[in-house]
């Protein structure tokens, strides 16, 4: 049986012009039908009959490579009695590439008209001395004035309170508690008794609330001291009733910490015995601590029936004079420490002054300085004649210049 070829229709206007390929029809005026076989001869791409009688001529000609594909192409040059030829020009010198932009201040420049500019100073990287402690008050109400007395005595920077008691939009026990040139941020438990976190800090010390979603298994406060490098630091209360979910909540908790800052202080009560080896629960917290790297300093007992609970953590940071005070006012120990942090770089205001290109507000003209028997004549100087006439003090007195102020800080 005889190969099945598709057919193509085409209309008479669209005979090929190509010699090679001879088509007759029928009748005149009908659509012709070509063959699979005839319309492979229609092909273009492949290279002339004539391909070697081009290439001895030298005719065959590569143009510029313009990179936009992955492969190049030849362009035949026909002889121009072709009806498909196409004229077109051709370069035995290849073009010069197009040079790079230049910013427009670097046209015409002259280093002898340019004044030299000191290189201004790196900043140098200070560290900043804190004094913080960490109480556990078990209830804020009647404690207010004893704490107040507590941070000015010590000179504190910061007072991490956990246990505060607080009811939501109850702000008395707080307010006593604070002493002049100081303020506090608290997040009280909003449901239930006891919990709450509370911290006092001075006001020249910047902080900024870090907003992170609290899991069912401990409370925290969350903050952030700017600087070269923000110390995140994060206030934790873990209610002592066991809770299974806690270490993968600390895990998750501590990721988050981790990706905001290196220089991370985490410090509460966890109402774990790490003193005890073998707890369960204080092998499994300081698996935590060790995967973040993150050390636990507190190495005496923070409760008065001899147990650890208060734990001082850092990452990135380091601590000194850690040490425990009792107030007698709560079954636990107040923890007193020093840390040293990157002291924010001071902002400098600079005054730039720079010429007016469009002047707002003109200074009369003529200047009331200049010699009035210049502009009596008749005629009048030209101004810029007369301006060539005066010292150059004049004109700086009277040129037209802003003011613009600017934050460094260096």
């Amino acid at each position: 049986m005889p190969a099945i070829y598709p057919t193509l229709v085409i209309k008479p206007w669209l005979l090929t012009t190509d010699p090679r390929i001879t088509i007759t029809s029928s009748s005149a005026g009908m659509a012709l039908l070509y063959s699979f076989s005839q319309l492979i001869k229609l092909n273009n791409f492949s290279p002339p009959l004539c391909i070697s009688a081009i290439k001895t001529l030298r005719l065959l000609r590569r143009p510029r490579y313009i990179h936009r594909a992955s492969r190049r192409k030849f362009v035949y040059s026909l002889p121009k009695c072709s009806t498909l030829f196409i004229p077109s020009l051709w370069s035995a010198v290849r073009t010069a590439a197009t040079p790079a932009r230049h910013h427009h201040n670097n046209f015409d420049v002259r280093a002898a008209c340019l004044r030299p500019l000191t290189k201004a100073p790196l900043p140098v990287l200070t560290h900043s001395h804190l004094k913080i402690a960490l109480f556990n008050t078990r209830s804020l109400n009647n404690k207010g004035l004893l704490l107040n007395e507590f941070i000015t005595d010590n000179n504190l920077d910061f007072l991490f309170l956990t246990e505060t008691w607080q009811n939501q939009q109850d702000y008395f026990s707080l307010n006593q508690t604070t002493p002049p040139g100081y303020s506090y941020m608290d997040k009280p438990r909003h449901h239930g008794r006891g919990g709450g976190i509370a911290t006092i800090y001075r006001k020249d010390i910047t902080t900024s609330v870090i907003t992170i979603p609290a899991p069912p298994s401990f409370e925290h406060l969350v903050f952030k001291l700017s600087g070269p490098k923000p110390l995140v630091t994060a206030v934790i209360y873990r209610p002592p009733k066991p809770n299974p979910a806690f270490p993968s909540d600390l895990s998750e908790f501590l990721t988050q910490l981790c990706a905001i800052s290196p220089s991370i202080l985490l410090l509460g009560d966890f109402n774990i015995h790490v003193d005890s080896p073998d707890s369960t629960t204080s092998t499994e917290l300081q698996d935590i601590f060790y995967f973040f790297n993150i050390i636990q300093h507190v190495d005496f007992p923070t409760h008065k029936k001899g147990h650890t609970l208060d734990l001082v953590c850092t990452a990135g940071i380091t601590i000194s004079d850690l040490t425990s005070i009792g107030l007698t006012i709560s079954d636990h120990l107040a923890i007193t420490l020093d840390i040293d942090i990157p002291t924010p770089y001071v902002r400098q205001n600079r005054t730039i002054i720079s010429p007016l290109t469009s002047p707002r507000s003109p200074p009369p003209w003529p200047p009331p300085s200049l010699p009035l028997p210049l502009f009596q004549l008749s005629p009048p100087l030209p101004w810029s004649i007369s301006i060539m006439m005066h010292s150059s003090p004049v004109l700086e007195e009277h040129a037209l210049f802003y003011t613009n102020k600017c934050t460094s800080y260096h």
